[in-house]
């Protein structure tokens, strides 16, 4: 399926976004389609779980039942089961049925839940990015908004690895484009042994505006790097660095750094859940500067959702002729490689090779 070959189109040994740590409660399940599969999520004693949502009796929706003393209860004939999964009574008889849902092994970092929907004896928490180091900090990170965007998630990715597409897309109609986001080489790197793919453009915007106080009291000329690193599969942290142009040092030349977390979920081959998170280093304390960035970045995304849903319509359509490449997409077509390799890896049983 499109852009990779016919099969698997799924990484499965990955940890993904399920949900948003207040999503997720001790007394009603969450369900979520992931990777195709219906998952319920809920929290019990020891903290959040993952279980397969079809009940083993009648393939009963689990996403209709209940959360009973920290068992899952099926809403059509009661069978309950253990946060392990494990079938441990049925109402109607006075053993439980052998029988089991599919338990996923979860993790909760900063305020997300992560989930491994692949062998869980690879399920090794140090896989998922250290989110001290990608700046999602508490105090200084937020929560955004969760999008689910009716097309395949490749899509998502590529939007984001190709940035040249903000120069366009989100200049609204009758203002000037700021042409610095697509005429700006783009610098394609690995930047760690784990894989990370960093994309980076530097160059001056004459006026920054903004959502935070330095971009909105700053006015004139402003040096921007533009950062976007990709942790395959589908995990990306996006940096816009503000400096003022000329001399002096870092810090009297620093106005401020945004941060930008985008998760994006796979729900099946055509959907994607979208995960978005932002940080900032100032006005941590103004509860408007948040809401305002919010609604911002919320807006921003949803112009994204309406024009891949329009892609999505039309990749797959008869006759499609190939793809023309341009200098910008070299982050992108160096992800599919790495993606497709490590389809190929699953597919196979074969180690994934080195990113």
């Amino acid at each position: 399926m499109y852009p990779f070959r016919d099969g698997n189109v799924f990484v499965r040994n990955a940890w993904y976004v399920a949900a948003f740590s207040d999503e997720v409660t001790a007394d009603r399940v969450l369900a979520r389609t992931i990777l195709g599969e219906p998952v319920v999520l809920y929290r019990s004693p020891a903290g959040p779980v993952g279980l397969g949502g079809l009940c083993p009796h009648r393939q009963f929706p689990l996403a209709l039942a209940s959360v009973e003393d920290g068992l899952v209860v099926c809403g059509y004939h009661g069978f309950s089961f253990g946060s392990d999964g494990v079938c441990v009574s049925v109402p109607s008889q006075h053993r439980a049925a052998a029988c089991s849902v599919p338990a996923y092994p979860v993790v909760e970092r900063w305020r997300w839940l992560w989930i491994w929907m692949g062998d869980p004896a690879r399920a090794d928490p140090a896989l998922i990015p250290d989110h001290d180091r990608v700046g999602l900090i508490e105090g200084r990170a937020f929560a955004g908004v969760h999008l689910e965007v009716a097309c395949r998630y490749q899509l998502l990715n590529e939007n984001l690895l190709d940035l040249s597409h903000i120069s366009f897309l989100h200049t609204p109609r009758g203002r000037p484009r700021r042409l610095g986001f697509a005429a700006t080489p783009d610098e394609v790197d690995v930047v760690d042994d784990g894989g990370c793919q960093r994309s980076r453009r530097r160059f001056v915007i004459d006026e920054a505006g903004g959502v935070v106080t330095p971009l909105a009291t700053h006015h004139g000329p402003v040096e921007l790097t533009l950062t976007i690193d990709h942790y395959p599969p589908v995990f990306h942290v996006g940096c816009q660095h503000y400096d003022r142009p000329g001399a002096g040092s870092e810090a009297e030349r620093h106005l401020t750094e945004l941060r930008f977390f985008h998760c994006l979920t796979p729900e099946t081959a055509h959907s994607t859940h979208y995960f978005f998170a932002f940080a900032r280093d100032c006005d941590l304390d103004r509860d408007e500067a948040t809401t305002a960035m919010r609604a911002h970045f919320g807006g921003v995304l949803l112009e994204d959702k309406a024009a891949l849903e329009i892609l999505e319509g039309l990749v797959d359509r008869p006759g499609r002729h190939a793809d023309v490449n341009c200098a910008a997409d070299a982050g992108a077509l160096r992800a599919r490689r790495v993606l497709q390799e490590r389809l190929d890896a699953e597919a196979t049983g074969a180690p994934a090779r080195p990113a």
